[in-house]
């Protein structure tokens, strides 16, 4: 879709990166919230197994373990809050919303659609030297409409929040 040149057209000013980041860190501090009280029980398992001398290591199947329950927790806490709000809590501090391109509100399916791209990129970002992750981050620099890859995959812009 062709970025939006007259604004009578396209009432809505797209996100600055800036809101953008600001809102991502603190939606990896909410999800990270959420997150800990599923995981510390295999992070202290770990913790007490390990001695002055033995640095004890998380198992196969733990690690796969943290790796689901991480991924459904995201997929589910953006789905969930872009579906019903248009916003995460990130957003909403950052006085933004998240709309399909043609300026309507996200559906459940955009909003998991949206919600997968984005924590897959995540997913293998550290495999491939964080270069996915931090293009996708960046991207909203050069792109008229300041999309992501997750927002271009599901046609979706981040705009100001009206007052």
């Amino acid at each position: 879709m062709e970025a939006y040149q007259d604004a009578a057209l396209f009432p809505y000013t797209y996100a600055p990166w800036p809101r953008r980041i600001f809102s991502a860190l603190i939606d990896f501090l909410v999800v990270t919230l959420i997150t800990a009280p599923f995981v510390a029980p295999i992070v202290n398992r770990v913790i007490q197994d390990t001695t002055d001398t033995t640095l004890a290591r998380f198992t196969a199947s733990e690690v796969r373990s943290l790796t689901v329950i991480g991924i459904v927790i995201q997929v589910a806490y953006f789905t969930g809050m872009h579906a019903w709000r248009g916003s995460t809590v990130g957003k909403m501090a950052a006085r933004t919303v998240v709309l399909r391109d043609e300026g309507q509100p996200l559906t459940p399916g955009v909003a998991f659609i949206r919600a997968v791209s984005l924590v897959g990129i995540n997913f293998v970002s550290p495999f491939l030297l964080f270069v996915p992750g931090i293009v996708n981050m960046l991207s909203p620099l050069w792109t008229p409409q300041r999309q992501t890859f997750h927002d271009r995959f599901a046609k979706t812009i981040v705009v100001l929040r009206e007052t």
